[in-house]
């Protein structure tokens, strides 16, 4: 698998505090990648980090297969739009005068891209409305515009619906679908919506307390986080042999309890635990969800 970030053993400390604590991070091209952390877990210092903004103590991190230490490496973050914790914005100037600004920092040779761009994020009709007169999500799609000048290969976004009416944040998500898609634009974007994530993401990183504990693809998420149904029972050796027959996936828990995935008929299953001299206690139907997912796998407590 080809990879536009990696990261191996990042660690950033400020005094005694560990925000990056030898952190391991794997990032598709191509993917839309869900950075999932408390806050405090170390999310914004790591995209800083990627970004050039900060230099990591220890480890180190590639960007398009360019090694942080190595002298191209500047290239490579030119390939990277950013928004990191909010857009940076000229409020006395417009949405294209803002984008100009952009274009003359890079060096790009023509302003032709701005109508284009406007257009893409929605902005066609601000005309000379100033930057200070618009609504936050008016802001959030020019930043999500002054990212992609100079067409990024990586697009880095932290928190970017934060803020962000209902609307709003239905726009944002089909603006990065659509340059996904359409572009095969890679995002990094960390969020504590976690739901909206789940409409968005094809990768998941999991950070708590410096380092990513799990990363995970969309399609091995949705497998977990499948309809199941918990079951208590008198002996689970016999209902896991009555549970074979029937041919249903399901996974034992403990002593007493078998969770079973997807659909069935419950008089039928007892009928069948009952022949082999097991009894059904009780059902209870779980839907898990990505944060139920997330509070699980990070303990449920908060950081210390």
């Amino acid at each position: 698998m080809q990879y536009t970030v990696t990261a191996l053993g990042l660690t950033k400390k400020y005094g005694k505090a560990y925000a990056l604590n030898g952190l391991d991070m794997h990032v598709p091209s191509g993917s839309v990648y869900g950075l999932i952390g408390r806050n405090g877990a170390g999310k914004t210092t790591l995209l800083r980090v990627l970004c050039g903004l900060q230099e990591p103590d220890e480890g180190e991190y590639a960007l398009f297969s360019v090694k942080c230490g190595d002298k191209n490496i500047k290239s490579s973050r030119r390939r990277i739009g950013a928004i990191i914790e909010k857009p940076t914005l000229y409020n006395d100037m417009t949405a294209a005068q803002n984008l100009k600004i952009q274009a003359v920092a890079l060096g790009l040779p023509s302003y032709d891209f701005i109508p284009e761009l406007l257009s893409l994020v929605g902005l066609s009709d601000a005309g000379t409305k100033k930057v200070r007169n618009f609504s936050l999500g008016m802001k959030q799609r020019l930043g999500i515009a002054v990212a992609l000048t100079g067409g990024p290969d990586l697009i880095i976004l932290d928190e970017p619906t934060n803020g962000l009416d209902p609307q709003g944040i239905v726009e944002m998500r089909e603006l990065i679908l659509k340059l996904n898609r359409e572009q095969g634009i890679t995002f990094i974007i960390s969020s504590h919506i976690l739901e909206e994530l789940s409409k968005l993401c094809t990768d998941y990183g999991f950070i708590d307390r410096g380092r990513i504990i799990k990363e995970i693809n969309g399609a091995e998420l949705d497998t977990l986080l499948r309809k199941s149904t918990v079951l208590k029972v008198t002996d689970t050796k016999k209902a896991a042999a009555a549970l074979d027959t029937a041919g249903l996936q399901y996974k034992i828990n403990s002593d007493d309890t078998v969770v079973i995935y997807g659909e069935f008929s419950l008089s039928a299953l007892t009928a069948k635990f009952s022949s082999v001299g097991a009894e059904l206690l009780s059902a209870v139907p779980r839907d898990e969800s990505l944060e139920t997912y997330f509070i699980e796998l990070t303990g449920g407590g908060k950081n210390e």
